[in-house]
């Protein structure tokens, strides 16, 4: 799941990932493959 909102921001960001274990201890988690592209989508809910 994906969090998405509209803050007024700088030119430059800076932007992260995190975890959150609703329950219990948590975990490990390791991301893989991750790409950020400063690209538009038409609908944020299907990533296109």
């Amino acid at each position: 799941m994906m969090r998405y909102f509209h803050l007024p921001a700088e030119r430059v960001v800076k932007v992260g990932l995190l975890a959150q274990a609703p329950v219990g201890d948590g975990g490990v988690r390791v991301y893989g493959h991750l790409s950020i592209r400063p690209v538009t989508v038409k609908n944020i809910r299907a990533g296109k």
